[in-house]
């Protein structure tokens, strides 16, 4: 769900920038795309090498047409699985999660969550479990 509404974001967000899409606004979608749907794109040179494109080109498309390193999508990209496996709460532990999204150990991944979230991974866990359940009636 996350994911989704992350995806619609940049698609308006690229849409935004005129009537019609370029055939650059284009290419940058599908970049995007691509990150979004492929989970070992880990770095900018990752993409690169997948795409067929220099790091430089797409530095500089990100930049002019979605207004962001590719980088930094990239690394949301990260974030929006983590909390996706956080609320389904199927992991066994955050330093295997940490490993299954290319991180190196569990504390560089805390980082970044907690750099995105502003709170760490295992807080997000208690207050999730802990959270009082609403019921309609």
């Amino acid at each position: 769900m996350i994911r989704q509404a992350w995806e619609l974001w940049c698609k308006k967000l690229l849409l935004g920038h005129g009537p019609t899409l370029n055939s650059r606004a284009k290419e940058a979608g599908e970049l995007v795309e691509m990150i979004s749907a492929n989970s070992e794109i880990l770095r900018v040179e990752h993409l690169a090498r997948i795409a067929g494109i220099s790091v430089r080109s797409i530095q500089r498309l990100f930049e002019e047409k979605i207004g962001v390193g590719a980088k930094w999508v990239i690394e949301r990209c990260r974030m929006l699985a983590a909390v996706d496996a956080l609320d389904a709460g199927e992991l066994q532990s955050l330093t295997e999660l940490a490993h299954d999204l290319g991180y190196f150990d569990q504390a560089h991944f805390s980082k970044s969550f907690r750099t995105l979230t502003g709170t760490s991974p295992s807080a997000y866990l208690f207050v999730k479990n802990n959270a009082p359940k609403i019921t309609r009636i």
